[in-house]
C-alpha cells in the first residue's frame, strides 16, 4: 500500500539516518589509517570496518532499515568507546541524529530508553575518565546538550510517528490490514496509468487482472484526472455494473468498486415480489368472473337458435377470455417467483433434453429448431427452471413474430462463448421480417404488443426473470434480415 505523508516523512529520515551512519563508519575507518592511535591500531580498525559492514547491512536489508533501537545503541557504543580511546568529549556530539530520529520515530516510552542508555554509556565514560576533570566537564555539557536536543526535537515533531512493529503501533497496523482484509468493498490504489499498488480480496471477483485497471475504469480515472469526469459513477464491465469512487492520495488514486449488479438484482427481485403480491390478488379476483363470462359465451355458442351475428358475437367473448385468462396466467406466474437456485449447467445436452419443451406448445417439429453449441462443453452458472422459461418465451415470441412462411417455421439456438472474454451468449435467432425500428425501445415493456391478439407480457417476463437472475437480455437487429434476441450468461 502506498504510503501516507507521515509515513514517507519517516522513511526519508530513517534513510537519511543510515547514511549518515555509513558515512560515519566510513570516517572512523579512514581517521584509523591517518591518525592511529599509538597504543593499538590494529584492534580499532577492525571496530571500525566491523561497524561499516554493520552500517551496510542496515541500510542494504529492508528488515533491518525498519528498526531504530538496535542501531542506536550501536552507534552510542562505539561514540563512547571512541571518546575514551580519543580523550575527545565533543566527539559526543556525533550521537546529535540518534537523539533526533529517537524522538521521531519512536514511541516516547522507547525514545526515553535509548536516551537512558546514551546518559549511561556517557556517564560509564566519564568514570573511566575520572582522573582528567576537564573531559568530564566537557561530557557534562555534551550530554546536557544533547538531552535538550531530545526535548526540543519532541516538542517539534509535526505529530507522533511510530515505526511499525513497535509496541501498540505493531497492533494498529495488523487491525488495519485486518480490517482492509474482511472488507466487503473492493479498495485499491492506483496510479494515474491505470496500473494497480495495492488491492484487498474483495477486488479479485470484480478484476480479471490484479495488476491493471480495466479499460473502462482507466477511461473513466483518465478523465477523472483531468477534471473532465466525475469522482463516482456507474460503468458497466462485462456482466457487472460496478460503481466507482475516486479520491486523490498522495499523487496517486484511492478508488472504491461496489458490484452494483446483486444490489439491482435484489431491488428487482423486492419490487417484483410488491408487484406480485398486489397483482396476484387482483388477478384472483378478475379470474373467477372472467370464468363465468368464458363458461356463458361457450354455452351461448351451443345454443341452436342463436343468430349467425350473434354467434360470431359469442365466439369474440370467448376468444377474449381466453387472451384476458392468457395475460392473468402471465402475472401469477410472475408473482410467484421463488428463489434464485443458480447452479453449473451443461449447455448442450441440457437444450437437447428441453427442446421438446420448447417446441410443444406451439406443435413445432423439433428438427425446425437448430442447435449450434460451439464447444459443445460449454457450461453456464442460471437457475434451469428460469433458463427454460426465458427461452420458452424467446422461441414463443420468434414463432409467432419472425417467421417469414408460418407452414414451415425454422429457427436457431447458438451458443459460443462472449467475445469480451465475460460469459457465454445464447442467441435465438429467426428469419422473419425483423423489427422495426421505432419499436425496439418498448420491445420489453408490458403490454406491449404488435399482434390483434397478443398479451404484450411474453418478451417482459423474460426480461423480468432475467434480471431476477442478474442477467442480460438484448435485441439484435439481423444484417440479412430477421431478430436475434441474445441471453448473456455467466460461464461455470
Amino acid at each position: 500500500m502506498t504510503a501516507g505523508p507521515a509515513q514517507s516523512r519517516s522513511a526519508t529520515l530513517r534513510l537519511l539516518w543510515h547514511l549518515y551512519r555509513l558515512l560515519l563508519a566510513a570516517v572512523v575507518l579512514l581517521w584509523q589509517f591517518l591518525a592511529p592511535l599509538q597504543q593499538s591500531v590494529l584492534p580499532l580498525a577492525s571496530l571500525a570496518t566491523g561497524y561499516l559492514l554493520f552500517a551496510l547491512f542496515v541500510l542494504v536489508l529492508p528488515v533491518a532499515r525498519r528498526s531504530v533501537v538496535l542501531p542506536a545503541m550501536v552507534d552510542i557504543a562505539l561514540v563512547g568507546l571512541l571518546i575514551y580511546l580519543y580523550r575527545n568529549p565533543s566527539l559526543g556530539l556525533l550521537l546529535a541524529p540518534n537523539v533526533i530520529v529517537s524522538r521521531w520515530l519512536l514511541q516516547d516510552y522507547l525514545a526515553g530508553l535509548v536516551n537512558g542508555v546514551l546518559a549511561l554509556a556517557l556517564s560509564v565514560t566519564a568514570v573511566l575518565l575520572a582522573n582528567e576533570m576537564q573531559h568530564i566537564l566537557s561530557l557534562g555539557l555534551v550530554l546536557a546538550s544533547l538531552l535538550l536536543l531530545g526535548h526540543l526535537s519532541r516538542r517539534n515533531r509535526p505529530r507522533p510517528v511510530v515505526v511499525a512493529g513497535d509496541g501498540q503501533a505493531g497492533q494498529r497496523e495488523r487491525l488495519n490490514a485486518q480490517i482492509f482484509h474482511h472488507l466487503d468493498t473492493c479498495v485499491l490504489i492506483s496510479d494515474a496509468t491505470g496500473r494497480i499498488r495495492f488491492i484487498n480480496p474483495a477486488c479479485r471477483p470484480l478484476l480479471r487482472d490484479d495488476r491493471k485497471l480495466p479499460a473502462p475504469l482507466q477511461a473513466a480515472l483518465r478523465a477523472w484526472w483531468q477534471q473532465a469526469g466525475p469522482a463516482s459513477d456507474e460503468l458497466e464491465e462485462g456482466q457487472r455494473l460496478l460503481r466507482f469512487q475516486f479520491h486523490r492520495l498522495d499523487g496517486e488514486a484511492l478508488i472504491f468498486l461496489q458490484d452494483q449488479s446483486r444490489l439491482h438484482q435484489q431491488n428487482q427481485q423486492n419490487k417484483l415480489a410488491a408487484l406480485g403480491r398486489l397483482t396476484a390478488s387482483i388477478a384472483h379476483e378478475i379470474r373467477n368472473p372472467l370464468g363465468a363470462i368464458s363458461h356463458a359465451s361457450q354455452l351461448l355458442e351451443e345454443s341452436s337458435s342463436l343468430e349467425p351475428s350473434d354467434r360470431r358475437l359469442a365466439q369474440i367473448i370467448s376468444e377474449q377470455s381466453r387472451r384476458m385468462n392468457r395475460v392473468i396466467e402471465n402475472i401469477i406466474q410472475l408473482s410467484r417467483r421463488r428463489q434464485v437456485r443458480p447452479r453449473a449447467l451443461p449447455l448442450k445436452p441440457w437444450l437437447e433434453r428441453n427442446i421438446g419443451q420448447m417446441c410443444g406448445p406451439r406443435e413445432l417439429p423439433e428438427a425446425a429448431l437448430a442447435l449450434e453449441i460451439h464447444p459443445p462443453e460449454l457450461q453456464v452458472s442460471v437457475d434451469p427452471d428460469h433458463l427454460q422459461q426465458i427461452l420458452a418465451a424467446l422461441v414463443d415470441n420468434a414463432l409467432v413474430h419472425g417467421q417469414r412462411d408460418p407452414e414451415h417455421p425454422s429457427l436457431r439456438l447458438m451458443a459460443r462463448p462472449a467475445s469480451d472474454g465475460h460469459g457465454v451468449w445464447l442467441d435465438v435467432i429467426d428469419h422473419g421480417p425483423g423489427v422495426r425500428p421505432e419499436h425496439v425501445e418498448q420491445l420489453f415493456e408490458p403490454f406491449f404488443t404488435t399482434r390483434a391478439n397478443g398479451t404484450g407480457l411474453g418478451l417482459y417476463v423474460a426480461q423480468a426473470l432475467c434480471q431476477i437472475n442478474g442477467l442480460k437480455l438484448r435485441y439484435l437487429p439481423q444484417p440479412e434480415g430477421g431478430s436475434c434476441f441474445r441471453l448473456c450468461l455467466p460461464a461455470a
